[in-house]
């Protein structure tokens, strides 16, 4: 083993804390297992008897939650043996349960040790009594031990000697957890397959090692039940009950690639409300999904988001996964601009693309942010998430409207044209309210790109990143806090207006080798398509761009007497592949726009636990 050690001290840097707790786990299990053994030595004169009643012995902790599951007591005695208070140390973590659990095994075990070493100088006559003294007295020792054991998990002690604190709880978990209701216990199902591809050794690892931490600081309030899935097994039917499905990924084993089904899931459960985790990918944030669910299932109600209905179309026909996430946290409802839009109905409002809505729609939207409700807006001069299958962009805000039908006028015409956009596409009664300027049709770029593998996407594709400066993202608002780096694809800029009494407070901007292009600058309008009726744009592809040295804001929190806004001026910053590669990690670095928009929903229904 030590060998092993120096091997990857050469290749790597290993986790020294992992190491020492691994060694030392082995070590006090092994002073356990060796106190059983001196006690069978001293039942016998026979060598090989007392080798046979040493394995015997040590076989009861180890063999004890297997020998539960044949008589149905799996789960209760599971936590008994060996191997389940070992697997702490084997994370990484020393928990004082573990602790009390081997002192007290060998306590026990030298106890016994010391009442058979005594016996010898029982007299015959009193042998029976003082054997029944010595009885009770062991008796109340292992009753003893294992209520200080219990006691021990209660307390939910333990030190995280790994080098990152993979297994250490945020105060934020804590308190969530600490404030659970006794009389509305909440359990968590971990659906988890037994073995898993390299790729996903670490996040099958956290996350257990987390879950157990959550079954300590719960205590009663909280239980994990762990269950093992196999590829068509009863579990798996069950996980599937729950909408917990494998995930396919590629393995490579014995130099042979090869997919292999994955369950890496859970379900969250409570009188009030359950939430399912699907799938932990590898870059999903394991506590925050999971702290976000327990104080989701532990709350009578939920908060409700509304989603504007527009022609970005997120939520009613296929549901954007920007929606999918919402609904683990929030009810998410439709909301219609065709009438009057009650801001009691629900806590905040999305809008996406609102240069999009008629001119009655604009105004019910209008009123409705007038009335200081808060509202999340994305607005884009040029939203790449919805280029058409043809290639090109067709609902841009400078773009009519698509056709009702979406058909082609020469094939079959007499459809009614399409109502006209709101000012035109340029939201103009909104800006006003908001006391903000954005012009409809002008985009930004950037030269810094801080990512070599990148280098071939244009400076449209703008790398918001504190390493380029400390200002571009900022620290003054709970949003943007302790975010590092976000993208976004041709998006719009934002300003405060002079004469606007309103709070303007910028969330990220571009950096100081940025610049503004208009429309024909950027855009080759499509030429004529019999088979895509609706005008289309694409993107130059080495337009002339002149650097102005200014930093422009690409989203900015609102506040005002009758202002509770946050402006993005970005749609693709909310696409769904941000949301995958949040989960399944498959680049090289990570972008916090998925953090981003769930801060700023959380921020504006004043929900700021998970921020």
């Amino acid at each position: 083993s030590t060998t092993l050690v120096l091997v990857l001290t050469f290749l790597g840097n290993p986790d020294w804390g992992l190491l020492v707790t691994t060694y030392f786990g082995y070590w006090i299990a092994g002073a356990a297992l060796l106190s059983a053994g001196m006690f069978a030595s001293i039942l016998t004169s026979n060598i090989t008897v007392a080798f046979v009643l040493g394995i015997v012995i040590s076989a009861i902790p180890v063999y004890i939650g297997k020998l539960g599951a044949v008589v149905g007591l799996g789960e209760w005695m599971e936590p008994f043996s060996l191997q389940e208070q070992f697997r702490d140390f084997g994370m990484g973590v020393i928990p004082l349960t573990g602790l009390m659990y081997f002192a007290g095994f060998t306590t026990v075990m030298l106890y016994l040790n010391l009442v058979m070493m005594s016996k010898r100088h029982w007299g015959a006559d009193r042998s029976t009594k003082i054997g029944t003294q010595y009885g009770l007295r062991a008796v109340s020792v292992a009753v003893v031990v294992s209520c200080v054991t219990v006691w021990a998990g209660q307390t939910a002690i333990r030190v995280d000697a790994t080098t990152e604190k993979l297994f250490s709880l945020s105060p934020t978990t804590k308190k969530v957890l600490r404030k659970l209701d006794s009389e509305r216990p909440i359990e968590i199902q971990a659906f988890i397959s037994p073995e898993v591809p390299r790729e996903y050794v670490d996040t099958r690892k956290r996350l257990v090692g987390l879950l157990r931490q959550f079954d300590e600081m719960g205590g009663r309030n909280l239980d994990v039940r762990y269950v093992e899935v196999e590829t068509d097994s009863e579990q798996a039917e069950e996980a599937e009950h729950f909408g917990i499905r494998p995930i396919r990924v590629m393995s490579e084993r014995d130099g042979r690639r090869s997919q292999v089904d994955v369950f890496l899931g859970a379900v969250i459960i409570s009188s009030y409300d359950k939430v399912v985790v699907p799938f932990f990918g590898k870059g999903l944030p394991i506590e925050y999904e999971l702290t976000r669910s327990v104080q989701t299932v532990a709350q009578e109600e939920r908060m409700t988001v509304g989603i504007l209905e527009t022609d970005a179309g997120l939520i009613g026909g296929r549901e954007w996964q920007i929606v999918q996430e919402l609904e683990k946290q929030y009810d998410v409802e439709a909301v219609s601009p065709t009438s009057a839009i009650n801001r009691r109905d629900f806590d905040v409002l999305i809008a996406v693309m609102p240069s999009s809505l008629t001119d009655p729609q604009m105004e019910n939207f209008v009123e409705y942010v007038r009335t200081g409700g808060p509202v999340l807006i994305f607005d884009d001069p040029f939203p790449l998430a919805f280029s058409n299958q043809f290639g090109g962009v067709s609902n841009a805000p400078r773009q009519p409207k698509p056709s009702q039908g979406g058909g082609n006028p020469m094939f079959g015409g007499g459809q009614p044209p399409p109502e006209q956009k709101a000012d035109g596409g340029r939201a103009t009664r909104l800006l006003e309210l908001l006391g903000i300027n954005w012009q409809y049709d002008r985009v930004v770029f950037d030269g810094n790109n801080p990512h070599l593998e990148f280098d071939h996407l244009p400076q449209e594709y703008v790398f918001v990143t504190k390493q380029d400066s400390a200002d571009s993202i900022s620290d003054e608002n709970e949003v943007t806090s302790g975010l590092e780096e976000l993208i976004v694809m041709y998006a719009g800029s934002i300003s405060k207006r002079t004469s606007a009494d309103i709070d303007f407070v910028p969330l990220f901007s571009t950096g100081a080798t940025s610049g503004l292009m208009n429309w024909s600058e950027f855009v080759d309008e499509g030429g004529f398509n019999m088979f895509n009726p609706q005008p289309s744009a694409n993107p130059k592809e080495d337009p002339n761009r002149e650097i102005d040295k200014e930093r422009h804001v690409i989203a900015a929190k609102i506040d005002g007497d009758k202002v509770d806004a946050i402006f993005v001026a970005d749609v693709d910053i909310i696409s769904d592949f941000f949301f995958q590669e949040r989960s399944l990690s498959n680049l090289s670095m990570e972008f916090d726009n998925v953090t981003f928009i769930l801060n700023a929903v959380d921020h504006l229904a004043n929900n700021n636990t998970n921020i």
